[in-house]
């Protein structure tokens, strides 16, 4: 490719940082909420309230096969108590974020799929220990939108990204070059620019600027926000290969085995709770992505 197809493509790309669509004041205000707080649930019961669409939501999937005790719930306060307020919250944060970048085309889906996985495993593998000093929320935040600058990518040069996922990489390092040669940037530049645009809560612009960053961390980015890199590096490495796998979303136990092995090996016993965290975790990657109708 000459030269003038990158720099126009830098051009438009800095042209649409300044479009930015403005995210729903639904979802900086569930960002921005404390899940330890003593409130959390009832700022998530008002908050999901102020929006019909997504109460509803949170009403269908309190009622569904995964939740329902048989009895069927019709109010929102209800169905927040029997999913719980941070799964609703997160819930109603992939829905507001997937409304922004809304996934028309296959390959739209397929990274809303992937942003979902990492969003759960990096979650899951913070909740349980394995990676210590993590914060399981923003583990859930961080994945969720680590790859937000591929969908901005999407958004101005979709035929140039598509290039790129023909590429034969098979790293986080040859994914980044391989963007920079065909659009003249990459997604981790323009995730962070557009988190800081938007004006995302906390380390969360940091953290995507770094989610394919390898200790030692750069000074900035702190024990805390390392400690969440670190889970989300795993997690999108879990979500890439359990994708590839062409048994997705139904794994096997000796599938779900190999991809632990290869993303954090362990000694046997916790190698064994490693297993049984990721095969409920990619069971609930695939109830969330039916919910939110990306399969």
């Amino acid at each position: 490719m000459s030269n003038a197809g990158p720099r126009t493509t830098i051009a438009k790309l800095e042209q649409r940082l300044t479009e930015l669509p403005v995210l729903p004041v639904v979802l900086l205000e569930l960002l921005r909420l404390d899940p330890a707080a003593d409130d959390h649930y009832e700022q998530v019961s008002r908050l999901i309230g102020s929006d019909p669409a997504l109460a509803t939501r949170v009403l269908r999937v309190a009622n569904s096969a995964a939740y329902s005790r048989g009895r069927t719930l019709v109010h929102l306060e209800d169905a927040i108590a029997r999913v719980g307020s941070v799964p609703c919250a997160n819930l109603v944060i992939a829905e507001s974020a997937a409304r922004v970048f809304a996934p028309r085309h296959a390959w739209q889906r397929g990274l809303w799929v992937h942003a979902i996985g990492v969003a759960v495993l990096a979650q899951s593998l913070a909740a349980s220990g394995l990676i210590r000093g993590a914060d399981p929320s923003l583990c859930y935040l961080a994945g969720l939108l680590h790859d937000i600058g591929r969908f901005v990518l999407y958004l101005e040069a979709p035929e140039e990204l598509r290039a790129v996922d023909e590429t034969a990489w098979t790293t986080p390092e040859e994914l980044l070059a391989a963007e920079q040669r065909v659009c003249g940037f990459n997604h981790i530049e323009l995730g962070y620019r557009a988190a800081s645009k938007w004006g995302l809560p906390g380390p969360l612009p940091l953290i995507i600027h770094h989610h394919h960053a390898r200790p030692p961390y750069p000074a900035e980015v702190g024990p805390a926000a390392g400690a969440v890199i670190a889970c989300v590096v795993a997690a999108d490495h879990l979500s890439v290969a359990s994708l590839q796998s062409g048994e997705w979303p139904t794994l096997a136990p000796s599938t779900v085995a190999a991809l632990g092995a290869r993303a954090l090996p362990l000694p046997p016993r916790e190698a064994t709770d490693l297993e049984h965290l990721l095969a409920a975790a990619f069971a609930e990657i695939a109830r969330t992505v039916h919910e939110l109708g990306l399969d």
